[in-house]
């Protein structure tokens, strides 16, 4: 599966130089062996899910994930990376803060599309804690600076706890699960995430955003 994934089918992609036969060559090569990449990398999801072993093999080829979820998104690799970090504590804990930026920078470019926005949330999501351990503490203070980046902080469709009001049901859900991530990086007694968050959503509109979203 792992040399599946690997296949260079963007190399097979027509340039626009190319014409007849070698055109019609070149462009049934790029499907054919897109159609196997994408085969391997929806085989590779279902190896992942709950399996440690094959989270922390497919956490090695993490760079070319990302590099493949940006430019090709058919493929379907952010659920594949959220299985990468699903409830396994040692994973997540090793994740870099470039990887975490990568998400919100994914959410700012999508911030009109509800359905990406709420995909790529869920990485966010898997990160912040796992059943058997809880939260997991260095993820707090990375989530937030990550989703408290001044670009996203500009754009009040994407960054507010505040109900929207007037939007889509999910939209709304959206914005209610982006609250929930917030309290949670703000457990187990971690002030600095705390001070952070408070440095970025005064403490006023939290409480609002609480009531009028019922969190519970």
């Amino acid at each position: 599966i792992l040399r599946g994934v690997e296949i260079p089918y963007q190399k097979h992609a027509p340039t626009g130089s190319e014409s007849g036969a070698e055109l019609d060559n070149k462009r049934k090569t790029h499907a054919t062996l897109e159609t196997i990449v994408k085969a391997c990398w929806s085989t590779a999801r279902r190896l992942i899910a709950s399996n440690k072993e094959n989270q922390e093999i497919f956490y090695g080829v993490k760079d070319l994930m990302i590099s493949e979820m940006k430019s090709n998104p058919k493929l379907g690799i952010t659920f594949i990376i959220i299985e990468v970090f699903r409830d396994n504590f040692k994973t997540i804990e090793t994740a870099d803060m470039d990887l975490f930026t990568t998400f919100a920078e994914l959410m700012l470019l999508h911030k009109s599309d509800d359905a990406s926005l709420l995909k790529y949330l869920g990485f966010f999501e898997s990160m912040i804690e796992t059943r058997k351990l809880g939260i997991v503490r260095p993820s707090q203070c990375k989530i937030i600076d990550a989703l408290c980046d001044p670009a996203l902080l500009r754009c009040p469709e994407i960054f507010t706890v505040r109900d929207p009001g007037g939007a889509s049901a999910s939209r709304q859900q959206y914005h209610k699960r982006l609250l929930q991530l917030f309290e949670k990086c703000c457990r187990s007694k971690n002030t600095g995430a705390q001070a952070v968050l408070q440095k970025y959503i005064p403490a006023i509109e939290l409480m609002e955003a609480c009531v009028t979203s019922r969190l519970n």
